[in-house]
């Protein structure tokens, strides 16, 4: 029998059941809720699966597709619907699984495993794809289902190919450069050398691992060795990738020889350097010898006397020696690029152009050319000279060479011959006429003073008799200035004074005349009063200094200047003039004038006879610079002329006598200059100065002695000790006076000198000066001058 339920009992029974009824609804609503939340998870794995750009399909066991995402639905469009599918037919196209399918390892295996293989479509030739399969496994550990992920590789594997083709051609290059290349990583280890190195330097790899190793033996001197390390640790310091660095160094092979090598090191992106070694060896000693070439070459023409030139194809300068800039008088910035118009005097400008036209045309050189060029300063030179071609790669002329020498002095001493030569013939033939001329004369120069003695003072004949009588002394003038042509000057020859003959002449009625018929011009003497004495023809002597002054007065139109000077020179080296004075004493009569000067055109031929720019018949003889011309040419001294629009200066060089003008003529104050035995050096390079000096000084009353140079001078006073040094300053083969006496002092200080030379006061004198010498005597030397000189010295 049933009990019936109590109230209470039901009452808890409906409590259980309403507690059970919202338990329920509550697990449905959370069971609702997961499935949302599921969903939304499901979602979200499935956008992130469809949006990955590689592809992925899952498969089960029997590689059945049974979920893909959108990019694998993109890329087998034409297969769709994919599940359900094959993997092998829809990826492959093929009827039974791939040998090397990777999701079959995986469900035999139970690993994740990867494959590249060749891109499957026909749309994508060549490309590749990368199959990686991975497990999805229950609880028990047992393959269910193979994720499969594909993923197009073609451009990785493009690269990989492309840097796999560049590795092979970095491999055959370096395997066949024909330069040493090594490779060595950011710890200075040797990862690779290539043949042409072992080659080089005899080394293998594995003798070299390292670049401590390699300096120790590549360079052995420590020193050096320091060198090259400190080098190639500053260029790893301030090395920037793909930057060059070379360098050159020496380096010892193994084999124990030494090569020039030229390393260039490059730094890769990866932080290794590639290294390359060219052996220069050969090279080096090709410049070298072509530097020892080349200088000598340039010693050659920088040395050489003659010019050397180059000038391109229209005669523009592009390379010369010093010399040919000496020979035109320009520097070498200004001679560079100057065509050879510029330096060409007109008249000779066509027949330069004809003769390098020539040489272009039929590519022969020609030699002895001649030609005249005008200097920087406006003077003219002869020069001879060769042009020869220069040929470009094609052979063809491209431009000129040639050496050139200046003949102006041969041109001269040629024109001095011929003029000689010329003089020498007029000699002969006015010896002649000057015989038959004064037979002539006899009659028109006697009997007018015959018949004038007879005629009364008002006779109509007087004056025409006068003019007879006076063209009849004209005539005899001439055949006396032809005989002085043709016996040349007196042979009775005295010692006498220029300044005695000038005031003679100055005091003469034939100067008095002169200066009446020109009272515009201001006729002037400027005697040196120390003149030394020559030897000669006073009588032509005078007549020369009466022809000059004629011929000076009558240059000048007008108002103007006549001077006459007088002066000791001497001559260290030959002077170049009219005519070349050479080295020696000579007095120097001069006579200038500040007319229009003397044409080029003319100065050759002043000195031929009956040659004249005057009107022939109003002045003169035309033969007064001939007379002047022979008797310079017999007193054996010489003649210069220059001119130009401002004047003419004659001056006629005389070598000097060492003689009295007349016997027991005292000319010096000899108590003044007498000495008491001091001992007195005299250092001049000159033999005959020496000699004259210390003869002067011994007859002064010194102990005098004479040494040819410099460097002796210091010798000799090392050992003797003299009182005073008479220094000559110009001695071009050796030290000079103010170098000697610079070192005398150094051994004799306070050593006590005088200076002597034949130029005017220099910057040497007054160095010397400076330091401690006395006076300066200009040379030549005369008793006085050299007496009062060394007093005053001793006195210092």
């Amino acid at each position: 029998m049933l009990l019936k339920p109590t109230y209470e009992e039901l009452e808890n029974r409906l409590k259980e059941l309403e507690k059970e009824v919202v338990a329920r609804k509550r697990a449905e609503e959370a069971r609702r809720e997961a499935e949302e939340k599921l969903q939304a998870s499901e979602r979200f794995l499935q956008s992130i699966f469809d949006g990955i750009r590689d592809g992925i399909s899952v498969l089960d066991r029997d590689l059945t597709i049974i979920a893909c995402n959108f990019q694998m639905e993109e890329w087998y469009a034409e297969q769709m619907p994919l599940i359900g599918k094959k993997c092998y037919r829809v990826y492959q196209g093929l009827a039974s699984p791939c040998p090397w399918c990777p999701c079959l390892r995986v469900v035999k295996t139970g690993e994740a495993h990867s494959e590249i293989v060749p891109y499957p479509s026909a749309e994508k030739p060549g490309g590749w794809i990368e199959l990686s399969s991975f497990p999805l496994k229950n609880e028990n550990g047992e393959v269910v289902n193979v994720i499969e992920h594909v993923k197009d590789v073609t451009a990785k594997k493009q690269t990989e190919e492309e840097l796999r083709a560049e590795r092979e051609k970095f491999r055959v290059l370096a395997k066949n450069a024909p330069f040493g290349m090594a490779l060595i990583d950011r710890d200075g280890m040797f990862k690779y050398i290539n043949p042409k190195f072992k080659e080089i330097f005899g080394y293998e790899l594995s003798e070299i691992p390292s670049g401590r190793i390699w300096f120790d033996k590549a360079y052995p001197d420590p020193d050096y060795r320091r060198k090259v390390i400190a080098a190639w640790l500053e260029d790893l310091s301030c090395f920037q990738v793909g930057q060059k660095r070379p360098r050159v160094f020496e380096v010892v092979c193994r084999d124990g020889s030494k090569k020039i090598i030229n390393f260039i090191t490059v730094q890769l992106e990866t932080g290794e350097n590639l290294m390359t070694c060219e052996d220069i060896t050969y090279r080096k000693q090709a410049e070298t010898a072509l530097k020892h070439s080349e200088a000598k070459y340039r010693s050659i023409l920088e040395n050489m006397e003659e010019g050397y030139y180059e000038v391109d194809i229209a005669g523009n300068f592009t390379f010369f020696n010093d010399s040919l800039c000496n020979m035109l008088g320009c520097a070498e910035d200004e001679l560079m690029g100057m065509n050879y118009r510029k330096y060409t005097a007109a008249e000779n400008v066509e027949s330069v152009y004809k003769t390098f036209n020539r040489v272009f045309m039929t590519g022969v050189p020609c030699r002895g050319f001649d030609w005249e060029v005008i200097k920087k300063d406006g003077k003219r030179r002869s020069i001879e000279g060769s042009v020869l071609p220069i040929r470009n790669a094609q052979g063809a002329v491209a431009g000129f060479s040639g050496i050139v020498r200046d003949i102006t002095g041969k041109r001269m001493l040629e024109f001095q011959l011929q003029r000689a030569q010329k003089m020498e013939a007029l000699g002969v033939l006015a010896g002649g006429v000057a015989h038959d001329l004064n037979n002539i004369l006899s009659g028109i120069v006697s009997y007018p003073e015959l018949i004038l003695m007879d005629l009364p003072e008002n006779s109509p004949l007087r004056k025409p008799m006068e003019t007879i009588r006076a063209s009849g002394m004209r005539a005899a003038d001439v055949v006396a200035d032809l005989l002085t042509i043709a016996r040349g000057v007196a042979t009775r020859r005295q010692t006498f004074n220029l300044n005695t003959i000038i005031n003679e002449y100055a005091n003469s009625p034939e100067y008095q005349k002169l200066k009446n018929l020109k009272p515009a011009i201001y006729f002037g003497t400027e005697l040196d009063p120390d003149l030394l004495n020559m030897r000669g023809s006073a009588i032509h002597i005078k007549k020369c200094l009466m022809n000059l002054v004629v011929n000076a007065s009558e240059a000048i139109e007008g108002e103007g200047r006549v001077t006459i000077l007088t002066f000791n020179r001497y001559v260290d080296e030959p002077l170049r003039g009219y005519d070349d004075v050479r080295a020696g004493e000579y007095v120097v009569l001069s006579v200038s004038d500040n007319g229009p000067g003397i044409s080029s055109r003319h100065m050759k031929r002043i000195f031929e006879p009956f040659y004249t720019t005057k009107v022939m018949g109003r002045s003169g003889t035309g033969l007064g610079l001939t007379v002047v011309w022979n008797a310079v040419q017999d007193h054996n001294g010489y003649l210069n002329v220059r001119s130009s629009e401002k004047g003419t200066v004659f001056e006629l060089y005389f070598p000097v006598a060492r003689e009295d003008i007349a016997a027991g003529e005292d000319l010096i104050n000899l108590k003044d200059c007498l000495g008491h035995g001091e001992k007195i050096l005299v250092v001049d390079d000159e033999e005959s100065q020496r000699e004259i000096a210390v003869g002067m000084l011994s007859k002064l009353g010194y102990h005098a002695k004479a040494v040819s140079s410099g460097e002796e001078a210091i010798a000799y006073v090392k050992e003797n000790p003299v009182d005073l040094l008479v220094l000559d300053m110009v001695m071009p083969r050796g030290m000079n006076g103010h170098e000697t006496y610079k070192e005398i002092i150094k051994i004799r200080p306070g050593q006590k000198a005088i200076i002597a030379s034949g130029y005017a006061q220099t910057e040497d004198v007054s160095a010397a000066q400076a330091l401690g010498a006395g006076k300066y005597i200009k040379k030549p030397y005369t008793l006085e001058k050299i007496g009062l000189g060394v007093k005053e010295g001793l006195k210092k």
